[in-house]
């Protein structure tokens, strides 16, 4: 298994932020390392082509062409042409939500981060280059190396004009069903009882908000997920734990415990389950100390 790095947080006169766009050059076969990050990351090819491998998948980009990687997912990327330049943009997943306790969000967002396949998270160059799309991500950019006054908000609304693009593209070609908008809605109170209050979450207390009876539940779940409730929620605990072992000096076992995990030992298995990487590995590696 390659080495991967976690990446962190872009920042701009010393403030992290949500939404960050870059454009970098790169030359023949130079390789930006294996890495992955909390990010929503889109590279859009403007100059030459790349080869992205993401999620031990090689995807081949050229340009005008479009790619949208998960977040947690590891990826790098190859250039193909004499001269490379990408157009990078990178943002929280809960940067897409409009307001708080809207449920529309989660149809849009949940597709991104659980219902969509690889192979539909490329968009060519003939599906982009008429569309407000390249003009949006270039206008977004400049709007970033500004910085000029409300420029947070206008990186935003480029990203979400973006955004709506590819959910309406989705939508077009029936990747995003009425069905999964329909379980959505029906799941939407068990994803916000995960997301706040993930250390004590379970199944039983997840399908009682939904109404639902306990095995309707879990058989919804799977099957709009592709995952379990528990193993849901272990995601959201695993990320949180990353967030700890490289922000603060507690324990790999305080960190178990707050996190919701019963035992350490359970915690480094699923850990390792889903990273790849025991937690005392993953904070040597990021930090260089234990």
């Amino acid at each position: 298994m390659k080495d991967r790095k976690l990446e962190l947080k872009d920042v701009y006169n010393n403030v992290e932020m949500p939404i960050f766009y870059m454009i970098h050059s790169k030359g023949n076969d130079e390789i930006e390392s294996l890495h992955y990050h909390s990010c929503i990351e889109i590279i859009y090819v403007l100059e030459g082509g790349s080869c992205v491998y993401a999620d031990d998948k090689e995807y081949t980009l050229l340009k005008g062409d479009m790619i949208i990687i998960n977040s947690g997912i590891p990826h790098e990327s190859k250039a193909t042409g004499k001269t490379t330049k990408e157009l990078v943009v990178k943002f929280e997943p809960d940067t897409l939500y409009m307001s708080d306790g809207y449920a529309k969000n989660f149809v849009y967002i949940m597709p991104v981060m659980y219902g969509i396949k690889n192979k539909d998270c490329i968009f060519r160059r003939y599906e982009i280059e008429n569309t407000y799309v390249p003009y949006a991500l270039k206008n977004g950019a400049k709007e970033c190396e500004k910085g000029e006054y409300g420029f947070e908000f206008a990186m935003k609304a480029e990203l979400l004009r973006v955004f709506l693009w590819i959910v309406r593209k989705w939508k077009s070609k029936g990747i995003i069903s009425e069905e999964f908008e329909t379980h959505i809605d029906v799941l939407k109170p068990a994803l916000e009882y995960a997301q706040n209050e993930y250390a004590n979450a379970n199944s039983r207390a997840a399908a009682k908000r939904c109404n639902l009876s306990y095995a309707y539940f879990s058989k919804l779940f799977k099957k709009t997920f592709s995952q379990s409730f528990s193993e849901y929620v272990n995601s959201i605990r695993i990320n949180e734990s990353k967030r700890l072992l490289v922000s603060c000096d507690q324990s790999i076992t305080q960190i178990a415990m707050n996190t919701g995990f019963s035992t350490t030992s359970y915690y480094i298995s699923v850990f390792k389950k889903m990273t790849g990487e025991t937690p005392y590995s993953f904070k040597k590696q990021i930090y260089g100390r234990s």
